[in-house]
């Protein structure tokens, strides 16, 4: 099925679409005690975690004071050109919810019922007839936060089965996807701010807009391009992703590594992508890569540009040195990080950031501290 086209839809031409792929079982959580899917799991302001996790979103930097200046002193392309006039952030929410959380636990329905307010309507992409009218308690807190966000679209997909990581999971909403819009895929245990992160996301709302009204350039000769968009903090713990940044303090980055300190900024799991379209193609991409790997079927052609994955494994075989990470993009798992390593391979500009606040509470450990006012994640 082909991916939305959504040029003619002008309501929705500058908005972000933020994916939350909310297939795993939570199985940690279960195991120590908690009667809930780990989305639902409450903090200790009221809020379920997915609810604290949109509030990243809820922008209100947006409208800071800039001398409007084109140029950074670096001369680096400044971003003061790329605001949103409400300073909140226009958002389409995609849920991917198993079938066993909303028949068990009705999460589907909660967060229909919270988003019900909204100025759309809400859907099901698989199925638009909802039978089912069980009440969820919504707090006022949960209300009283998304009232006060712009949200344009909710969509749900429903998940029978399990996948092979995060990447996959994502693909199961391609068709609902819009191709030119920028795509944010997120966690729903963990809850950040940043400055820098928000302006950048400015900036590509302002690409996909240019897109969309047919002002688009070629991407590919646009030294200003940005396709991917990190945020990361501060550790050098083995159970992260890490970004490997140039030293001239640009943010652009050089590579992403999964498990493998090579540096101590540690991505937090809100992966943004210039375009659905190119999310996709990553998407795509990797899995056919990790296919190759298990199958052991070449599906190089004279058409095909040779992947990062086949040249690694010649160099290997070849006994040559690799450099830090890189073979960390051999693994058989599809993670979220990995997909950034194929836009740098086609030659695109990937920025990291550095986070202004950050929790996470993936864990029933990070959730522990995180209630007790304590950094949760893990710093070394």
């Amino acid at each position: 099925m082909p991916v939305p086209d959504n040029r003619e839809d002008h309501s929705i031409q500058r908005c972000v679409q933020l994916l939350f792929p909310m297939g795993g079982l939570g199985s940690r959580f279960a195991d120590s005690g908690y009667g809930l899917p780990k989305p639902l799991i409450p903090l200790q302001e009221g809020l379920p975690m997915i609810v604290k996790s949109i509030s990243s979103f809820a922008a209100t930097y947006m409208n800071a004071n800039h001398d409007g200046q084109s140029t950074d002193e670096n001369g680096e392309e400044s971003l003061d050109e790329y605001t949103i006039p409400t300073g909140s952030l226009p958002l389409r929410l995609i849920f991917i919810v198993r079938e066993e959380h909303e028949r068990e636990y009705k999460l589907r329905t909660y967060l229909q019922q919270l988003f019900s307010s909204c100025k759309t309507g809400i859907h099901n992409s698989y199925n638009n007839n909802d039978n089912n009218n069980n009440n969820v308690c919504l707090s006022p807190t949960a209300r009283e936060l998304v009232h006060h966000m712009d949200i344009v679209d909710v969509q749900f997909v429903m998940m029978d089965h399990n996948t092979r990581g995060a990447v996959e999971t994502c693909l199961l909403a391609k068709h609902i996807l819009y191709a030119d819009n920028p795509v944010i895929v997120t966690d729903c245990d963990l809850f950040f701010r940043s400055h820098a992160y928000e302006r950048y996301l400015c900036k590509l709302l302002s690409q996909s807009a240019r897109v969309c009204e047919g002002q688009s350039t070629d991407i590919d000769k646009d030294k200003n391009y940005l396709a991917g968009l990190l945020v990361y903090f501060p550790s050098t713990s083995p159970r992260y992703s890490y970004a490997r940044l140039k030293e001239n303090g640009s943010g652009d980055v050089l590579e992403t590594v999964e498990k493998v300190p090579v540096s101590s900024c540690a991505l937090i799991g809100a992966y943004a992508f210039a375009t659905a379209a190119l999310f996709l193609r990553a998407g795509e991409s990797l899995m056919r890569d990790v296919t190759i790997a298990e199958t052991g079927i070449s599906t190089t052609t004279t058409t095909r540009m040779i992947s990062l994955r086949e040249a690694l494994m010649r160099r290997k075989e070849e006994k040559e040195d690799v450099q830090k990470g890189e073979f960390s993009f051999l693994v058989k798992e599809y993670y979220l990080s990995l997909l950034y390593n194929y836009l740098l391979h086609w030659g695109f500009c990937v920025k990291a950031v550095p986070m202004d606040e950050f929790a996470s509470f993936g864990t029933p450990e990070e959730l522990e501290r995180y209630k007790q006012g304590l950094v949760s994640y893990v710093e070394s």
